[in-house]
């Protein structure tokens, strides 16, 4: 996520493109709900950040990764988490990523 905010990987062009197209994720369950956007309407800066993040879900396994741009800093980021299907932790692995989300929010953030 970091080398496609830079446009190290592909053109630069190329890389905008990809970006934009990951800014349209509507799952802000994860990391990113620390940041309290709108599922619908967050590709544009909102409330001092800019989010661009994809996210996967099985039943057993929960993933984010992306890019956070703030006032004082960027982080890029991947959360990823799976358990036995025995012993379902989905409950504490979102407290757990909205709480990793809340730390990168208040590295960025004024």
């Amino acid at each position: 996520m970091r080398c496609l905010l830079r446009g190290e990987i592909v053109e630069p062009e190329v890389s905008g493109t990809v970006l934009r197209w990951l800014a349209g994720n509507t799952d802000l369950s994860m990391v990113a709900s620390a940041f309290c956007l709108d599922p619908l309407a967050h590709a544009e800066t909102d409330r001092g950040v800019r989010l661009v993040n994809k996210t996967g879900t099985i039943s057993t396994a929960r993933a984010d990764v992306g890019v956070v741009e703030g006032p004082r800093a960027a982080v890029a980021y991947a959360v990823l988490a799976n358990w036995s299907p025995d012993d379902d932790r989905r409950d504490a692995v979102l407290a757990d990523m909205r709480a990793i989300g809340q730390a990168i929010r208040c590295h960025v953030s004024d």
